[in-house]
C-alpha cells in the first residue's frame, strides 16, 4: 500500500470485511512488521540444530528423478518490495518413506520492479525447471502474480507464460493461459484455519528433522579456512 501498488477501493473493501483484522492487515499490506515475541511457535534453536547443508546448489544436481525434485517458495516482504526465491529440494527417504527437505538456495530481490523480478524468477525457473513454485497471493503478492501468468521479455529472452495449478484460483487467472502456458503455479491465500494447519505442518517437519538447511555464513567461512589449512 506504501507503494501505491494497491487499488483504493481494493483496501477499502478488505477493511470492511468481517474478517478484517488490523494487526494482520498492516503487516500483509501496509508493510509494517509485527514482529515476534517470547513463547513463539518456532524455536529459533530447531533451525540452528538443522543447519547441516554445506553447500549451496545454483543448478540442479544431475539427480532429478520421481524421487527427487524441486519447489520454488516466493514471498513479497514487508518492506521495500523485497521478494524471497526459497529453492528446496525434495528427496524420498527410502528407509523411512518421507520426503525430505532440503532449502539449497535463497535469492532476494531487492528494490526491484515487479516485472523484474518476474524475469528472475522465470530465470531460475529454466535452470532448476520445479514441480511447483509456491506463491504467497495475499497482499503485495498478487502484483507478482499478474506479470507470472503473462509473456515474459527480459534480458532478450522470452520466457512463457506461467499457469495456476491451485483449484482454488484457477478460474481466476484462465483467460491468460496460452498455448506454451506452464503450469506450475500454487497461489496460497491464507485464512485462519490453513495458518492453523501450515503452523502444524512445518512444525512437525522441523521437530522431526525432515527440513535441513544451510549451515550459517559464519561457520562456513571456519570450515573453508580449517580445510585451506
Amino acid at each position: 500500500m506504501m507503494h501505491g501498488l494497491l487499488d483504493k477501493n481494493f483496501v477499502k473493501e478488505l477493511k470492511a470485511d468481517g474478517t478484517y483484522n488490523e494487526t494482520s492487515f498492516n503487516r500483509e499490506y501496509g508493510s509494517r512488521w509485527s514482529g515476534t515475541k517470547d513463547g513463539a511457535f518456532f524455536d529459533a534453536e530447531i533451525f540452528t540444530k538443522y543447519r547441516m547443508l554445506g553447500h549451496a546448489e545454483f543448478s540442479p544436481d544431475g539427480r532429478s528423478s520421481k524421487d527427487t525434485f524441486y519447489i520454488f517458495g516466493i514471498d513479497v516482504a514487508r518492506h521495500r518490495a523485497q521478494t524471497v526465491v526459497v529453492i528446496i529440494k525434495v528427496t524420498l527417504n527410502q528407509t523411512t518413506g518421507l520426503w525430505d527437505k532440503r532449502v539449497v538456495n535463497m535469492h532476494v530481490y531487492e528494490d526491484a520492479h515487479f516485472d523484474d523480478q518476474c524475469g528472475e524468477i522465470k530465470y531460475l525457473f529454466n535452470i532448476f525447471r520445479p514441480r511447483a513454485i509456491v506463491i504467497d497471493g495475499t497482499g503485495l503478492g498478487t502484483g507478482l502474480i499478474d506479470p507470472l501468468v503473462k509473456r515474459t521479455e527480459y534480458n532478450g529472452i522470452v520466457y512463457e507464460p506461467f499457469g495456476v495449478i491451485s483449484e482454488k484460483h484457477k478460474e481466476d487467472y484462465e483467460q491468460f493461459i496460452q498455448p506454451d502456458t506452464i503450469p506450475v503455479l500454487y497461489i496460497i491465500k491464507a485464512d485462519p484455519a490453513m495458518n492453523s494447519a501450515m503452523h502444524s505442518n512445518i512444525y512437525a517437519q522441523l521437530v522431526g528433522g525432515r527440513m535441513k538447511f544451510l549451515i550459517d555464513e559464519r561457520t562456513a567461512k571456519t570450515k573453508f579456512a580449517s580445510r585451506k589449512n
